[in-house]
């Protein structure tokens, strides 16, 4: 037996150690340690593992990561060579596989011209046709417009006018039907009026009242209701302000005398307008 398996064998020889942890030894008389994972770690502790790894990373061929595209070298430890340079780049390449690829953005921009003013502008969408509410609003007001013209049944055809006597056919929305402008209007209402003061003036008394003397005269009081018109106040807007007042309108055919004019508040004069002088005290309690 000792020949067939090439040398003695000691079973129970408890005098022997491993030589890596210092366990005792059963077995073949040339057994030096207890297992496999001892003669492992004393292989190990005699090697220089940091060189053989250097030595290794330099054989290792030059690869392109797949998520950053970075060169790099990496000793291959599997069947499957590596394709990241590191686990960053791997767990991001995880993440994009789960989230897909990304979409493509695209942008439109619509440049109409504002339908109202001309002018070119950005819409926000493709039915946009007026660059502000200005726009939006004339363009509304001048189809409105349109719209009551085309449905309008005032006469409107030809006329001459009554001041300048030029033809003109008055327009929608003007309520002028007589005068061609404005100024027309203001011209023959101006010239009946000069007219009616110098048919007034012919026919009653003038007299150069200086209104001053009225109110020193009244005390700068108001003769209708009696409040105090101070000085100061002349030329304002404020109900207290001294004002000349015809006793009898010159309307209702007063004379411009010291004798028909008095000194009245503002408040007063407005109300009583060309009221005769017989109603002036109820002006005073309705102020």
């Amino acid at each position: 037996m000792d020949a067939l398996f090439g040398g003695p064998v000691a079973a129970n020889d408890n005098g022997r150690k491993c030589a890596s942890c210092g366990a005792a030894i059963t077995g073949h008389a040339s057994k030096k340690y207890c297992g496999a994972a001892c003669a492992r770690a004393v292989d190990r502790s005699k090697r220089d593992t940091a060189r053989e790894k250097k030595l290794a990373l330099a054989r290792a061929p030059e690869r392109i990561c797949e998520f950053c595209g970075s060169a790099f070298k990496k000793v291959q430890k599997d069947k499957a060579p590596p394709k990241f340079c590191s686990k960053t780049c791997s767990g991001k390449a995880g993440i994009a596989r789960l989230i897909g690829p990304p979409k493509p953005i695209s942008f439109v921009v619509f440049r109409p011209l504002c339908g109202q003013c001309g002018l070119r502008f950005t819409a926000r969408s493709i039915q946009g046709r007026f660059c502000s509410d200005e726009c939006r609003k004339a363009d509304a007001n001048s189809k409105a417009r349109k719209y009551a013209a085309a449905n309008d049944n005032v006469d409107r055809s030809p006329r001459p006018c009554a001041e300048c006597a030029s033809v003109f056919s008055p327009s929608y929305g003007d309520k002028r039907s007589m005068y061609c402008s404005k100024a027309c209007a203001r011209r023959n209402a101006g010239r009946l009026n000069r007219k009616k003061e110098r048919a007034r003036l012919r026919t009653q008394a003038i007299e150069n009242v200086d209104p001053i003397k009225v109110f020193d005269r009244d005390k700068w009081k108001c003769q209708i209701c009696g409040c105090t018109t101070p000085r100061k106040l002349r030329g304002t807007y404020d109900d207290r302000a001294p004002e000349l007042d015809h006793i009898m309108p010159l309307s209702l055919g007063g004379a411009h005398s010291y004798m028909n004019t008095q000194c009245a508040c503002r408040r007063c004069n407005a109300a009583k307008s060309n009221t005769p002088p017989i109603q002036a005290s109820l002006f005073a309690h309705v102020a």
